[in-house]
């Protein structure tokens, strides 16, 4: 028996000898010969129900990694219980932390992730809800949260994600989801490589500081950014029916389609905007701002743009043809402010564009359509 439940059956036992002890309070006592109520019997496991039910309520146990790097690992593996349990954790612990019940927080420590079937892997949360990790450094590995659980992240710190692809600039991600959901309430989002597909739901609270390294929304996955300029370093992809709402957003390079939806105040970037496949880009522009979209180059192929605003191509990019913007194949639009190409407004030579229906203002801030 583990120490866990031990400690579990100890206070069990004290409770039962305390209630011996004031039965006349709290249990009924039986005597030989004397035939048992039913009420009776009924109100003794109530209350017997009621002294467990306050055991685990409060049930919190201090784990040290730092003389046994398993002992995070172990305890959880034996916890299996439905009531709430807080682990207080020191030191280093070894994963993957492989989380089996619900409600769980995770409070301190650190983990460091274990290769499995070739990924390092640093925890593994299935099928669970109401898991909480606070002050939690993740020295390396991937935390992946599975099969319809939730999540919550205070103040936890990510590993530096691995570079897959130089070409494409693509990372590994260092947080998987698949079905569930995520709230990152505080803390700093540095080293965030986030991938989250079927139908996972993300919500990055106000607050929260530091710049994540890749978000990657896919398969009817959606992410609702509470920040209020959130600064990703590297790629944005929205696939598969995504979704993004986002406040002020920044990103290396976006790219977008197969009917995903973006939707923010503004969208700032030295980087490529790729928009394809039905995707729907909607700058909203709550703050008045004149020029809210100011990108490097842009590609909308059989997409829609929104812009409550001017937009600002500052230099050209080879997916957009070499040109600033590039429009084919039904992309469709309505730009409420002047389009700037390179500084210079209404300069479309800088534009390669067909098969597109657009309307924005010109110089004289009127109104004018290309189709």
């Amino acid at each position: 028996m583990n120490k866990y439940n031990m400690s579990l059956l100890a206070s069990l036992i004290t409770v039962g000898l305390t209630a011996n002890a004031v039965a006349a309070d709290s249990l009924v006592e039986f005597t030989a010969g004397t035939p048992a109520k039913a009420e009776e019997v009924n109100g003794n496991f109530a209350y017997l129900d009621s002294k467990i039910d306050a055991i685990k309520a409060t049930a919190s146990l201090d784990i040290d990694c730092s003389s046994s790097p398993e002992s995070l690992k172990t305890t959880l593996d034996a916890a299996t219980y439905a009531g709430p349990l807080t682990l207080n954790v020191t030191g280093a612990c070894n994963g993957p932390i492989n989380i089996k019940k619900n409600d769980v927080i995770i409070s301190g420590g650190e983990i460091t992730g274990t290769e499995v079937d070739g990924e390092l892997e640093a925890m593994f949360v299935s099928g669970r809800t109401n898991i909480k990790l606070v002050d939690v450094k993740i020295n390396s590995g991937s935390v992946s949260i599975v099969r319809e659980s939730y999540v919550r992240f205070e103040n936890v710190t990510l590993p530096t994600p691995t570079l897959e692809d130089a070409d494409d600039g693509w990372y590994a991600p260092n947080v998987s989801m698949r079905s569930s959901s995520l709230r990152i309430n505080s803390g700093s989002l540095d080293n965030l490589s986030l991938a989250s597909t079927f139908n996972s739901y993300v919500r990055l609270n106000s607050g929260l500081t530091g710049s994540p390294q890749q978000i990657n929304i896919d398969l009817n996955s959606s992410l609702h950014s509470k920040v209020a300029n959130l600064n990703i370093k590297g790629v944005l992809s929205l696939f598969g029916n995504g979704s993004f709402i986002g406040k002020k957003v920044s990103a290396g390079s976006f790219e977008m389609g197969n009917s995903s939806a973006f939707e923010a105040s503004e969208y700032t970037s030295t980087g490529f905007v790729a928009l394809n496949e039905g995707a729907v880009f909607a700058i909203e522009n709550n703050d008045g701002v004149t020029t809210p979209l100011s990108v490097l180059a842009m590609e909308c192929h059989a997409a829609d743009i929104y812009v409550d605003g001017g937009v600002s191509f500052t230099g050209t990019h080879e997916e957009a043809g070499n040109t600033s913007f590039e429009a084919h194949h039904g992309c469709r639009g309505e730009i409420s402010g002047q389009v700037t190409f390179q500084g210079t407004v209404d300069d479309w030579t800088k534009a390669n564009y067909s098969h597109i229906m657009l309307s924005y203002k010109d110089a004289n801030n009127q109104f004018q359509y290309r189709d």
